[in-house]
């Protein structure tokens, strides 16, 4: 995990171009909890620019 800090404006505006950002080429490849490790690999092999791993099943 990464972290930073910045202004405190920067998160809201951030927010406010999310639906104006194509984010689909970002979360190519969404992996499940259980399958961390085949994650952690595939990230490695750099196929994918961004691994996702979904914590909460019940979330899309």
């Amino acid at each position: 995990m990464t972290g930073v800090m910045v202004a405190p404006y920067a998160y809201p505006r951030a927010v406010q171009l999310l639906p104006h950002l194509n984010l689909k080429p970002l979360t190519q490849k969404v992996f499940e909890l259980d399958d961390g490790v085949e994650a952690f690999a595939a990230q490695l092999t750099g196929k994918y620019p961004k691994i996702l791993i979904r914590c909460n099943p019940d979330i899309e």
